[in-house]
């Protein structure tokens, strides 16, 4: 058994002390944590490791309140005070910023409970649940306390009817939640209809689907609503079995509104939403803008928000099938133009990157969930001549180690950026 002294939190959620110069990353560990620890691994440059026993606490460590904390993979941090885990992200941003001569605005969060609108479980025997951290081992999840209670209720009604009668080849379950109404969405060949006459009758289902193996797998909807709607403003988003929407239904007007402040937009301007998926971001800001161009490569995102347009009659804005980097080619020389950048999580490509830098749009503003790649486009944008007016960060993912960041570059010559390095820990 070891004893040492936490230094700080690493950006992926362990505890970082160092053992003679060699750095020791800790699983639950806190700042400035008095600790007794075992080593679990040792690899060439640094260990890992496991709490044994905490000598002097963290002033923000808590009693989390799921009993899975600690061996369910989906969440990090429920062990520290939810403030301090949002002091904690907006640390690592103004780190992450400190090569920028930019203000870092007030955090945005909400609800650090009973946010999550999808909860997607994987089926490996008779355990319904979630991968363990650190392991290949399942947990069996009865609860979460991320999501809704109305979603636990529905899942508690799910397994006591897979254990009274088992689907074969069960590999997932997935529960949506969008409108007050559930979506069933089971990974398996086939549902016999016994089955999926009882899941109907469970409170606030409104859609069975089976979702059957291929490349792409093939949903069949066997019960209800085509899509659930999810509200935003004054208009509606479809919520199909298999598509992409932001999980945090509590702060999800928050979030938009934030975006929508970010853009700025006025009736002389032309929205490009490079990354427009189902249209969540640039159909919401449309009344605002003159019009929005909407790109998306992606035919069943782009049919989603298609639906939008026409259901809501959005006469201003319009898809184009084609990929971010074949868009911002169109883009023309003059006019008021604002682009929209809400990458995957790899980031833009350094081609997008660079059409933007020639193109020159008035104001560019980048939507991220992963700082790495995001400091790097930051600093080529920068480069070209633009000022990072100011950076905000959104938690749509309390008690995890991730959160949105919302940056806004307008076309200025900005001063000299510092030639200081940005270091992430490993």
């Amino acid at each position: 058994m070891l004893e040492g002294r936490i230094d700080a939190l690493t950006p992926k959620g362990t505890g970082l002390l160092f053992d003679k110069e060699r750095p020791v990353y800790i699983s639950d560990g806190l700042p400035n944590e008095h600790v007794n620890y075992d080593i679990t691994h040792h690899a060439k440059t640094y260990s890992r490791a496991r709490v044994t026993k905490i000598i002097t606490p963290n002033p923000d460590r808590v009693l989390p309140i799921c009993p899975l904390s600690g061996r369910c993979g989906g969440c990090q941090l429920q062990h520290y005070h939810y403030p301090a885990q949002l002091a904690w992200k907006q640390a690592l941003l103004a780190k992450a910023m400190s090569g920028f001569n930019t203000p870092l605005l007030p955090p945005i969060s909400g609800p650090p409970f009973h946010w999550r609108n999808k909860l997607q479980l994987d089926v490996t025997g008779a355990i319904i649940g979630l991968s363990e951290r650190e392991s290949a081992a399942y947990v069996d999840i009865p609860h979460c306390f991320l999501v809704s209670e109305t979603t636990n209720s529905v899942l508690t009604h799910l397994r006591a009817l897979l254990k009274k009668d088992p689907l074969q080849g069960l590999s997932r379950i997935v529960i949506r939640e969008h409108g007050g109404q559930h979506m069933l969405v089971f990974y398996a060949p086939t549902i016999v209809k016994k089955t999926h006459l009882e899941m109907q009758a469970i409170p606030q289902v409104a859609s069975i689907y089976v979702m059957q193996s291929g490349s792409p797998p093939t949903a069949h909807c066997l019960y209800g609503q085509t899509y659930l709607w999810q509200s935003i403003g004054d208009i509606a988003f479809p919520i199909g079995p298999d598509g992409f929407f932001q999980g945090n239904a509590a702060c999800l007007n928050t979030f938009v509104s934030a975006v929508a402040d970010a853009c700025h937009l006025s009736p002389k301007e032309t929205l490009w939403d490079l990354h427009a998926g189902s249209g969540l971001l640039g159909l919401s800001l449309a009344k605002k803008a003159k019009n929005v161009v909407l790109s998306e490569s992606y035919p069943d995102s782009r049919a989603m928000g298609e639906m939008v347009i026409s259901k809501f009659m959005i006469s201003n804005a319009y898809y184009r099938a084609i990929s971010a980097e074949e868009s911002i080619l169109q883009l023309p020389d003059t006019g008021h133009h604002t682009v929209l950048l809400d990458p995957p999580r790899k980031g833009c490509t350094p081609e997008l990157l660079a059409q933007i830098c020639a193109k020159k749009p008035n104001r560019v503003v980048y939507v991220s969930c992963n700082l790495p790649p995001f400091v790097s486009a930051a600093k080529q944008l920068c480069a070209a001549g633009y000022l990072l007016s100011h950076v905000q960060l959104v938690d749509m993912f309390p008690h995890t180690i991730h959160a949105e960041t919302i940056a806004v570059f307008v076309k200025e010559r900005p001063d000299l950026l510092s030639s200081g390095n940005v270091s992430f820990y490993p």
